[in-house]
């Protein structure tokens, strides 16, 4: 029997076995499609990318919170010592060192790669959002990564497109933030994506994508979030 935690946790990867595709962190269901329409956007494309992960082969998302540093969640590596290739816009980049969190509670990891001066379209994120307790429902939340854009975490719909969607703060837990998405939101695949707040036109990370979804049937309902401001 699966337990709750790994139930949310299996609904935001895609993973591959010998002869089986499963995807781990799909994509944003009912957001919007990157455009590059305005500035939010191009941020958002810039500093957001899919990774693929080893041992557990399985695609994920992640941010760029400097100029050669991604910020991503640990269970796409399974809280194991690994390896990752990151799907920049003109080149696919190898790991060179990865910080990986070693259980539920730190579910992160920080990828680190050489700096390549070919690199284009990147935007690293610097600010860092740390007054979680100053959350509000009312605030502006973007969460955004790659996959299916439905609310089963089985379906491979819309896989490895950028997507954002607006959900909503709901509280803060010891470990995690804790947001409403119900008609849209995070799904398989979008683990260790970003979520930012938009202050005056800017984004700040909040941090990544950890879990997904009430059930094991449907992303709907929560998404849950590992601060950022613990580790960067």
């Amino acid at each position: 029997m699966f337990s709750g935690l790994s139930k949310f946790i299996l609904t935001s990867c895609l993973m591959f076995g010998p002869q089986l595709v499963a995807v781990e962190a799909r994509a944003i269901f009912g957001g919007k499609e990157i455009s590059g329409q305005n500035e939010i956007e191009n941020l958002i494309q810039a500093s957001t990318f899919k990774i693929f992960t080893e041992p557990k082969r399985s695609y994920c998302s992640a941010v760029l919170v400097d100029s050669n540093r991604l910020l991503t969640a640990a269970h796409c590596f399974d809280f194991k010592e690994g390896s990752a290739q990151i799907y920049f816009p003109n080149k696919i980049v190898a790991s060179t060192s990865i910080e990986i969190g070693k259980d539920r509670a730190n579910d992160y990891a920080i990828i680190s790669f050489s700096s390549d001066p070919t690199l284009e379209g990147l935007h690293p994120i610097s600010l860092i959002f740390k007054n979680i307790e100053e959350l509000k429902q009312n605030d502006r939340i973007l969460i955004a990564g790659f996959g299916t854009s439905s609310t089963d975490p089985f379906s491979q719909e819309g896989i490895g497109v950028l997507r954002y969607a607006n959900i909503s703060f709901h509280f803060v837990t010891p470990y995690w933030i804790i947001f409403s998405q119900q008609d849209q939101g995070a799904c398989s695949g979008d683990s260790g994506g970003p979520v930012f707040i938009v202050t005056k036109g800017r984004l700040s990370l909040i941090g990544v994508t950890i879990q997904a979804g009430q059930s094991w049937e449907s992303c709907t309902g929560f998404s849950y979030i590992f601060p950022a401001y613990k580790v960067l």
